[in-house]
């Protein structure tokens, strides 16, 4: 372990020599990076999570001020978050949302799922919500729909589990409507109006509101009461 902390500190030793010294920048860059990289790696083999950690943020640091390679500076963020223990989870969180903010669309395909994920470890389902519907959002606005409505998805069925329904229903509707704007995808509308029928059992509306809503969802997609005879299962229910 002791071999590995002194090769590191030799590394960003040189590192920062480097940055002190002459060069060309884009290169001189590119070399440090590589070593604090290296470094970083040497302080991970000696189990020095802190010094791993201090290492890689620097590392994102040195990229984002020399506006090289954004990816590369979220990656380094990520790489610090995986050095925190289990019990700073608030900590990990931290590092993973500077690495989703520094680079917008990768952020949504991975760093803003494994954000949800350590707070699915820890139970904060409001959070592992709130951060399912940010990817969404980052999703749509690349025009990936089919992500995005699996993102949306994962949100409401939380919000159903800790029995937010009226927020459940919102966004299985918001789902359908976006499916329903996609040919490929209008057979799935009928499947999320469905879950927003249940969520509507789910929080006690009466009869009366219940065939209100129902014939809203035909409104929307009339083979809502043909396929599976869906509408006429929740109308059967009450």
């Amino acid at each position: 372990m002791d071999d590995h902390i002194a090769i590191a500190e030799k590394l960003i030793k040189k590192a920062n020599k480097k940055l002190d010294g002459w060069g060309l920048i884009g290169s001189k860059h590119k070399d440090v990076a590589k070593l604090l990289d290296q470094a970083a790696n040497s302080y991970k083999l000696a189990k020095s999570k802190y010094k791993a950690r201090e290492t890689y943020i620097n590392l994102a640091i040195h990229h984002l001020k020399t506006k090289t390679k954004l990816e590369a500076a979220a990656t380094a963020f990520v790489d610090a978050a995986h050095c925190y223990d289990i019990t700073s989870v608030d900590e990990a969180i931290d590092c993973l949302e500077q690495g989703a903010a520094t680079y917008y669309q990768k952020a949504a395909q991975l760093y803003y799922k494994e954000i949800v994920e350590r707070h699915e470890s820890e139970k904060n389902i409001e959070k592992a919500m709130h951060f399912f519907e940010k990817a969404a959002e980052l999703f749509q606005n690349k025009e990936l729909t089919v992500s995005a409505n699996q993102c949306y998805q994962k949100a409401a069925q939380l919000a159903a589990q800790i029995e937010q329904y009226s927020m459940a229903i919102e966004i299985f509707k918001k789902i359908a409507t976006r499916s329903l704007s996609h040919s490929l995808l209008m057979d799935e509308a009928q499947r999320h109006l469905f879950n927003a029928g249940i969520c509507r059992l789910c929080q006690g509306d009466d009869v009366v509101a219940m065939d209100m809503s129902v014939m809203r969802y035909v409104d929307m997609y009339p083979i809502f009461l043909i396929h599976g005879r869906l509408g006429v299962q929740i109308l059967d229910l009450h």
